[in-house]
């Protein structure tokens, strides 16, 4: 999963915000369901990921396809290329880019339509008047919950910080960023989001001025140990670590005392405080679960169904 986007401070941080997913998702390369045959294109991805430029500088875009395992293909189509600001930055059919003015980021969109259905890859072009010594890039993880660990289905921050041969932090240059396993981490140009977990590694590139700049970041993605369910309202069922304990709220209108009743088929051992567990009204109960399984619940008082699934974390 690649993305592009400009630095536009000394440590860009942006907080994440679930919305935006859909959003970055659209930059991507266009899948189309139900294709399935393996030898079909799946999408298409430029030479480039992202272009930090001179005014009057050149450089040639080409396009490459790739079959739903991630092979390169050559399937019959046609290329096209289109610039979204093209008094800024033009591309023509051949798919040369040249910088015209200067700007902060111009979307260069590669299409490559292949029976009838067509796959798109955008990449980001910065335009400079005068050059910029570059001399390194640092992605640099921080936040919560803690360096370099994401939660499954969980949030991760990180920064990225582009300097010159005197050490100062340099502004406005466009980078990429990029997860090498996207099953374990998905990186967008806001957060890291834990998709499984496992062990990847992040990295960020800064194409300038013909010269290429990349550092990377080991991240591991692991099962939390503390999840909360509001007995108020339906939820996703949490998914923990072994050892790990839940957090029932009974926060119910009108306030009442409830009952949270487990699965008597539940995996052994049992759990620590029993099939049942009261909740007291305005109040919160905790259970530790201390082996691996789908412990199924029913709360009578709200005609709540569901399940706690706690796994085993990976030896990394």
């Amino acid at each position: 999963m690649i993305r592009k986007y400009a630095v536009s401070s000394a440590t860009s941080r942006v907080l994440a915000l679930a919305l935006l997913l859909s959003a970055c998702n659209s930059q991507d390369s266009l899948s189309v369901p139900g294709q399935q045959d393996p030898d079909r294109m799946w999408s298409v991805e430029s030479n480039a990921l992202s272009l930090n430029m001179l005014v009057g500088e050149t450089y040639q875009l080409s396009v490459t396809a790739r079959d739903m395992n991630g092979n390169v293909i050559n399937p019959k189509g046609t290329i096209s290329y289109r610039s979204e600001l093209p008094n800024m930055v033009t591309v023509d059919s051949t798919g040369k880019v040249t910088a015209i003015q200067k700007y902060d980021g111009v979307r260069i969109f590669s299409s490559f339509t292949s029976e009838s259905v067509t796959f798109t890859d955008t990449i980001n072009v910065a335009v400079f008047s005068d050059p910029v010594s570059v001399e390194s890039v640092e992605i640099t993880t921080y936040g919560l919950p803690f360096n370099p660990v994401v939660y499954y289905k969980g949030y991760g921050w990180f920064s990225v910080t582009i300097k010159d041969n005197n050490g100062f932090t340099i502004n406005g240059l466009v980078y990429s960023i990029k997860s090498l396993d996207k099953d374990v981490v998905n990186a967008t140009p806001w957060y890291l989001y834990g998709t499984s977990a496992g062990k990847t590694r992040v990295a960020v590139e800064v194409n300038a001025f013909g010269r290429k700049f990349v550092d990377t970041v080991d991240v591991r993605v692991e099962y939390p140990v503390t999840a909360s369910v509001g007995l108020s309202y339906t939820g996703a069922d949490p998914v923990i670590a072994v050892n790990g304990s839940v957090t029932f709220d009974n926060y119910l209108f009108p306030q009442r005392d409830v009952q949270v009743i487990f699965d008597s088929n539940k995996p052994a051992p049992l759990l620590l405080a029993g099939d049942t567990v009261n909740v007291l009204s305005y109040r919160t109960a905790t259970v530790k679960f201390t082996a691996p399984g789908i412990y199924r619940y029913t709360v009578p008082a709200t005609n709540r169904s569901s399940a706690v699934i706690v796994r085993e974390n990976p030896t990394f």
